[in-house]
């Protein structure tokens, strides 16, 4: 979502989580693939992350395996074992062929962007970097690709935004969209997003709505225009007003995903300024299980079997 990078030194503490009466716990594993720590009395809930950014948290050169054995300074809350998700790169000064080296795990995929920031520096060299790697068959998604009302040049960004829509998205693979409103105004851009896309899109088209933020009415208006839009929620749940709570309950539960947005956006308050991590998608979960009223567990299998059905994880 938010446009710098993050980096530091952690060091893992304990590993422990209570939720209601039974204890969840996980070990990070050197594969997501093998099975966690069994110790008695704990059962291991399985995550995974809809939208995170490796490039941000630990440089240009890092790779997944690195990052799932990242210790980490405080233990998540519950822990979870991470299995899956989306890797996002949407800085196009950083465009290599290196990029998708970097997804070296199975049931994590890549997703190349154009964050809104960097709309108006988008230059000729970057552009044709983004269309090789979006020809290769190791790019899962398009995204995150943006309106947003908070960033400059939001004309340029509608440009941007449908030349990419008409010229890159595919019916077979996700669009990440990134939509952001000025402050008081959040909706905006949820409001102004389905005009745009519309006109470049089918019907069916598969979206993932980033970082979403919007109101039950919102929710309604992208399911009967896209009727494959998914809302996935992040850390943000843990500030929202009513209106937005109300849109997270509203959600259908085959449409509804998860994501940390790492680096950014560490949920929980106790915990602000420290660098988020994909460990902590349960985290999230937690958040979205209090505002629906459902149980933890519910909502990280609902979650998951929805991310690997959009992203063919």
């Amino acid at each position: 979502m938010e446009e710098g990078s993050a980096s530091g030194q952690q060091t893992e503490g304990p590993m422990r989580s209570t939720s209601g009466n039974e204890t969840y716990s996980a070990a990070v594993t050197t594969s997501p693939l093998k099975t966690a720590r069994k110790d008695t009395g704990r059962k291991v809930l399985e995550a995974l992350d809809g939208h995170f950014h490796l490039d941000r948290m630990m440089g240009k050169s890092a790779k997944v395996s690195e990052m799932i054995q990242m210790p980490l300074r405080q233990a998540p809350d519950p822990q979870v074992r991470l299995s899956g998700g989306v890797a996002v790169f949407c800085d196009p000064a950083k465009y290599s062929h290196h990029i998708l080296q970097m997804v070296d795990v199975p049931c994590f995929v890549a997703a190349i962007g154009v964050h809104p920031k960097n709309v108006l520096s988008w230059n000729a060299p970057q552009k044709e970097a983004f269309k090789i790697l979006m020809r290769s068959p190791n790019t899962k998604a398009l995204g995150e690709i943006s309106l947003d009302f908070a960033a400059k040049g939001i004309k340029k960004q509608e440009e941007v935004l449908q030349y990419l829509l008409r010229g890159f998205a595919d019916i077979s693979k996700p669009v990440i969209l990134h939509l952001w409103g000025r402050k008081g105004h959040e909706d905006e851009a949820y409001h102004r997003g389905p005009n745009l896309t519309e006109a470049c899109l089918p019907r069916e088209q598969p979206i993932q709505l980033h970082c979403f933020s919007g109101g039950a009415d919102v929710v309604a208006r992208w399911q009967r225009r896209f009727p494959n839009s998914y809302m996935s929620f992040s850390g943000l749940v843990d500030s929202f007003n009513e209106h937005q709570k109300r849109g997270l309950e509203v959600v259908p539960a085959n449409r509804l995903l998860l994501e940390t947005d790492c680096p950014y956006l560490t949920p929980n308050s106790y915990i602000k300024g420290q660098v988020n991590t994909p460990h902590r998608i349960g985290e999230v979960a937690t958040l979205v299980s209090q505002v629906r009223q459902e149980p933890l567990p519910q909502v990280l299998e609902t979650a998951n079997a929805n991310l690997r059905g959009l992203f063919h994880l």
